[in-house]
């Protein structure tokens, strides 16, 4: 059930992301994703997003699937080494990646 919801949330991002290109509320649902799922379900879900922001918004298929999986993977590198659950943590990783 909570992977349903989560998807909905995740699916609703994506929408905004297209509509309000400069807003990347995909990766503050992911981020927080984190902290709820396993780590495969997330990078599936972080692949299949950045392809279906790249095939809506026209883009060139599949960049933006390479930096999700890229932040993510940062994300998961250091998970032991701070504390992902505090909240300056997922306000920096969200500011920083919504830079690019």
């Amino acid at each position: 059930m909570s992977y349903f919801f989560f998807l909905i949330f995740l699916l609703v991002a994506i929408l905004l992301t297209i509509n309000l290109p400069n807003i990347s509320f995909f990766i503050l649902i992911l981020i927080i994703g984190i902290l709820f799922f396993n780590k495969n379900f997330i990078l599936i879900c972080g692949f299949l997003t950045g392809i279906m922001i790249d095939s809506l918004s026209f883009n060139f298929l599949g960049i933006r699937a390479l930096f999700i999986l890229g932040i993510l993977f940062l994300i998961f590198l250091y998970q032991r080494k701070f504390e992902i659950q505090n909240g300056a943590f997922l306000f920096i990783a969200i500011f920083i990646s919504s830079i690019f």
